[in-house]
């Protein structure tokens, strides 16, 4: 199996500088963090969609290059589809940058 692919993405993810859009969806003592990454400080385009959980799994869920916009409706849908699944979601300032963590 080739991990150079999944190495590189983690990286990619760590190393988002600005997060916009957060939503935070807790159920039963759990929380799980949906957030909007911008890999640039001045422009909100590449974008990506990044899902962290608790144990701490991160992953990278959508990703646009050109499309703007797209990555706040995904992460938009994903919190209402989570929701639906029983977790109370609310959007919410991000405390720190993805690349702090």
């Amino acid at each position: 199996m080739n991990t150079l692919p999944f190495i590189a993405l983690i990286s990619g993810v760590l190393a988002a500088p600005a997060v916009a859009n957060q939503y935070s969806c807790t159920l039963d003592g759990a929380t799980r963090l949906i957030e909007v990454a911008y890999h640039s400080s001045d422009s909100t385009l590449p974008c990506e969609v990044i899902y962290k959980k608790e144990d701490g799994t991160i992953s990278s869920l959508w990703r646009a290059q050109n499309q703007q916009g797209y990555c706040e409706e995904q992460a938009s849908l994903f919190a209402d589809k989570q929701s639906s699944w029983g977790w109370n979601c609310k959007l919410v300032e991000p405390a720190v940058s993805t690349a702090d963590n």
